[in-house]
C-alpha cells in the first residue's frame, strides 16, 4: 500500500469505510420517474439514466477528538 500525501486541514470526522460494494444498472427513465417520490427527478449522465445499490460500514465513526472504544 503506498503512502499518501495528509492534507494540510484537519479531518472534521474520522471514519472508515469498510465492506463497500457498489452495484449500478443504466435504466429507461420511462420506467423510473413514476417510482420517484413528487418533487425529485433522475439525475443523469450523458444522457442516460441509472439506479445504483450501495452497501458499506462505517464502524467508529466519531467527530474529531473523541476517543474510539
Amino acid at each position: 500500500m503506498a503512502l499518501q500525501h495528509r492534507p494540510d486541514h484537519l479531518a472534521i470526522v474520522h471514519r472508515r469505510w469498510v465492506g463497500l460494494l457498489f452495484l449500478g444498472w443504466e435504466i429507461d427513465a420511462k420506467l423510473l420517474l413514476p417510482t420517484l417520490p413528487q418533487g425529485l427527478t433522475e439525475d443523469r449522465h450523458l444522457c442516460r439514466t441509472y439506479v445504483a445499490i450501495i452497501r458499506l460500514k462505517m464502524p467508529a465513526t466519531l467527530p474529531r477528538g473523541l476517543a474510539s472504544g
